[in-house]
């Protein structure tokens, strides 16, 4: 009898038991969610044929200006920016920004010497390719008829220190073109972060935030992409359906530190953590430290 008790008995379980169903959870069906994101994401972003054409200019200015890096010497290095480097473009601003960080000073007869090059080598080997070209003060931008390339013109930093402001391109706009080459890595705690519009000169949003705040707004602006009001519901903090898809929040990239408070006794001198959470991390630093 003890044999069959310890075979089948209360140790039976490790055999495949009951207990064992219970840690196994269905993995949920996201189809829904996913179909919502993906029709979300076409509605949001240019066509097709917007981003065929767009991508046909991208390479054939990169190729041009490859070449005049190779030949000329004169320009860094080439980087691509802004929308169209993160794949966030929208519908309607059939836009792509490169950054074109120069060796030499940069003048505005160097902008329009650059310009002036790219444009005639590509009607050269499309003349029946309809393109024009805009200068303006960060640089100039090439155009079809449905999508259009930004040049952003910058400088090496060394350089910025030997400008002549009736010479050269404005310090500020050249650094706000080095600046976009940052700015193409992420909205997170630790990034460059953005520009605040409501604020004059290189002011970041960053600036005025805790560590906290950045990581709850990228939370909140994935939600705000799928077209969900957060007016309706704390998008953030509550799990919500809509149209048979169930958002959830995502989670936190940081989490406050619980705050010490000590204590001194005024008899003994001994000294107290207040907070449960503090005291229990106090006291597991201790047993390790045994």
């Amino acid at each position: 009898a003890r044999g069959e008790r310890g075979r089948g008995g209360r140790f039976g379980a490790r055999g495949g038991g009951p207990v064992g169903k219970h840690l196994l959870k269905p993995a949920p069906d996201e189809t829904a969610f996913s179909e919502a994101l993906l029709k979300r994401n076409q509605d949001l972003g240019p066509t097709s044929v917007a981003q065929s054409s767009i991508l046909s200019l991208v390479i054939k200015i990169t190729n041009v200006i490859d070449n005049v890096i190779v030949s000329a010497g004169e320009i860094e290095e080439m980087r691509r920016v802004g929308s169209y480097k993160k794949g966030t473009m929208t519908t309607g601003h059939n836009v792509a920004d490169l950054a074109v960080i120069l060796k030499i000073l940069p003048s505005v007869e160097t902008e329009t010497a650059l310009a002036t090059k790219v444009v005639e080598t590509l009607r050269t080997q499309d003349p029946l390719e309809v393109l024009s070209m805009l200068l303006n003060e960060t640089g100039f931008e090439i155009s079809l008829a449905d999508a259009t390339v930004k040049i952003l013109i910058a400088t090496v930093p060394l350089n910025m220190r030997k400008l002549e402001p009736d010479v050269h391109i404005d310090m500020k706009l050249l650094q706000n073109s080095l600046a976009a080459v940052r700015h193409a890595r992420l909205f997170l705690p630790g990034s460059a972060g953005i520009a605040d519009p409501c604020e004059n000169g290189h002011y970041r949003v960053f600036t005025v935030m805790n560590l906290e705040q950045p990581a709850g707004l990228s939370i909140t602006l994935k939600n705000v992409q799928l077209g969900l009001s957060a007016l309706l519901r704390d998008l953030v903090v509550e799990t919500s359906t809509w149209d048979g898809v169930t958002v959830k929040p995502s989670e936190k990239v940081y989490e406050k530190m619980p705050e010490l408070e000590l204590v001194v006794d005024d008899v003994d001198g001994d000294v107290e953590i207040e907070g449960m959470d503090a005291k229990e991390g106090m006291d597991s630093k201790r047993g390790h430290g045994r």
